[in-house]
């Protein structure tokens, strides 16, 4: 779930760090106080003025200078998960402890999923290009992608699967993101110029840039990119579910706004911003959070939500244990039905 901030966001949040750690104490209520304070001031994700100070004393309530690390881990472990963010992130790096917000829908969906299942028992004619992509045959008609994270910045390995696939030859493309755990800035847009049709507004994107809940960059524009080749513009369906996150969700974006694509699985993540560099506590225990707002053209948010598939299948983990995965049997059947492939 890695993001590039902007030099601008970066010299902000670095400035107030060194700040914060100068004045820290280290007792457990001083640290549970410059954690609240600085989330207040940076988070991109509260609703409002009052949500950060509803959170502070409401979680409080038990915590004392002299509380344990035990208590103190617990407290802002409670503070960030009621907030619901999976780019809220606390590391204890020495006890090699992390901890993630609302990661439960996560959690679930890695039980559900088996890429193990897809490439023994679903692929034919299946191979790598990088460490990142996996692709094959559900049909003689239909080409498979699985993408497990947009971290290859040499765009010849997404070029060499596409290639490799035969696309010419192919009636419809499935496009697997469950599990994608995201990547670099920009790569998702990379990606979506080999499937885009047209430069429509996509997105909007605006950056935490002062302490106040509404204190934000001016918003920018992100349309889809112009194609680029190899190019494919027939039938496409993608798939997601809840680790589905970050530059996957960005792509994912990208993928909903083309005519020809259509959406199964379950709901993303839904933490599609940036996330900010490490920072630090006085007892030396680090965290991030998100810092952006990703907005679509009429202004409203997927953060927290998730992005919603056009049809809802989900796994469970019986279905995996039995052989059988049936988003990915869902795939083949719409298009069967829709567009008599298969």
């Amino acid at each position: 779930m890695i993001r590039i901030l902007s030099l601008f966001s970066l010299l902000f949040l670095a400035l107030a760090c060194q700040s914060d750690l100068a004045e820290a104490d280290s007792d457990a209520l001083s640290i549970y106080d410059s954690f609240h304070q600085d989330l207040k001031s940076h988070y991109a994700g509260f609703a409002n003025e009052h949500q950060a100070d509803s959170l502070y004393y409401r979680l409080h309530k038990n915590l004392k200078a002299n509380s344990s690390d035990a208590e103190l881990w617990q407290a802002l472990c409670s503070y960030a998960d009621a907030l619901n963010d999976e780019h809220i992130k606390l590391y204890r790096d020495a006890e090699e402890e992390i901890f993630i917000s609302g990661d439960e829908g996560f959690i679930a969906s890695q039980q559900a999923f088996s890429l193990e299942l897809i490439a023994a028992d679903y692929l034919e004619n299946a191979g790598l290009s990088g460490d990142m992509l996996l692709y094959g045959e559900l049909s003689p008609k239909i080409a498979y992608l699985y993408v497990a994270a947009l971290l290859e910045e040499d765009e010849q390995y997404l070029i060499n699967a596409l290639e490799a696939l035969d696309l010419d030859a192919k009636s419809a493309l499935v496009i697997d993101l469950r599990q994608c755990i995201g990547g670099y800035d920009g790569l998702a847009a990379v990606f979506a110029a080999h499937f885009s049709r047209h430069q429509d507004l996509v997105f909007r994107s605006r950056i935490k840039s002062g302490p106040g809940a509404h204190q934000f960059s001016a918003a920018e524009d992100y349309n889809s990119p112009a194609p680029s080749s190899p190019h494919f513009a027939k039938p496409i369906v993608f798939l997601t579910d809840r680790g589905t996150v970050s530059e996957a969700e960005i792509l994912s974006l990208y993928l909903r706004s083309y005519d020809q694509v259509h959406h199964i699985g379950d709901s993303t993540a839904g933490a599609l911003s940036m996330v900010s560099p490490a920072r630090f506590l006085a007892n030396g225990w680090r965290y991030e959070y998100s810092i952006q707002k990703i907005l679509q053209p009429d202004g409203s948010s997927f953060e927290k939500l998730g992005i919603k598939p056009e049809i809802n299948i989900k796994n469970n983990p019986s279905n995996i244990q039995s052989g059988k995965d049936l988003v990915l049997e869902g795939a083949i059947q719409f298009l069967t039905e829709n567009y008599n492939i298969n």
